[in-house]
């Protein structure tokens, strides 16, 4: 379809909903993906000087004038729509390119509700827990933490979420899913080398720590020898007391 024909098409829509009685500006986008036009509407008529209602009789009107449009210049029209079905643009983008919107997030964790729960009081305590805030109405509406706007789950999910279809989902369940908390996995923490036992020290090694400890040049908690290593530091100046005097290589 050329952008002539997406404009032309959304002049003759915007004569046959508000030609009569309201100032419309049609403006065609044609540097997106796709084409589209978009309605500015002068809401207060210049016929009678009453406000234009926008309600749910204007846009099942609006649907229908499109609809047959599209069927006068042989385009496609969606068969038998589904209250709740659509979404928003940024939406359906980020789906089609394979990103996560908090939307699906939000449709997930209603979904993941429902299956933990047996009851209906169960099912809003499981949202709850989950760190949402609810309103009930009409319609369920649910707002997750951190988000300012709350979300109706009729108007935005489908019928399929409305709060006697949620009932039906849970009663048709044998049990609720568990939420199991797995431990965390142990980290062994492998190192790499050799290791070797630290040497005793011995003769005059031996000496000069042992005295050095004496004489106070190390602290109390640095160095604080066995009574074996006392021992055996003793017997080893004994025995070198003992020994013949070293008098120079020969």
């Amino acid at each position: 379809m050329s952008t002539e024909i997406a404009h032309e098409i959304g002049v003759k829509l915007a004569e046959k909903l508000w030609g009569e009685r309201f100032e419309v500006v049609v403006a065609t986008h044609i540097d997106r993906g796709h084409i589209h036009s978009h309605f500015v509407i002068n809401s207060v008529s210049f016929i009678d000087g009453k406000k234009y209602n926008d309600c749910t009789a204007t846009y099942m009107e609006m649907r229908k004038q499109s609809d047959l449009l599209c069927r006068e210049y042989s385009l496609s029209v969606i068969q038998n729509p589904e209250r709740g079905k659509a979404k928003h643009y940024s939406e359906w983008n980020a789906a089609r390119n394979g990103h996560t919107t908090w939307w699906s997030m939000v449709k997930a964790d209603i979904d993941t509700a429902i299956r933990r729960s047996m009851t209906e009081r169960q099912f809003f305590a499981n949202l709850k827990d989950m760190g949402y805030e609810i309103k009930l109405g009409k319609d369920i509406s649910v707002r997750p933490s951190g988000k300012e706007r709350f979300v109706r789950l009729q108007r935005n999910f489908g019928d399929y979420y409305t709060i006697e279809s949620i009932r039906r989902r849970i009663l048709a369940q044998n049990k609720p899913e568990r939420f199991i908390i797995y431990p965390e996995p142990q980290v062994q923490i492998k190192f790499k080398g050799v290791y070797r036992k630290p040497h005793r020290k011995s003769g005059l090694r031996a000496l000069y720590f042992y005295y050095s400890y004496r004489l106070g040049q190390y602290k109390k908690k640095q160095y604080e020898p066995s009574a074996k290593q006392i021992y055996f530091l003793l017997n080893t100046t004994r025995k070198m007391d003992h020994a013949p005097a070293y008098s120079g290589p020969t």
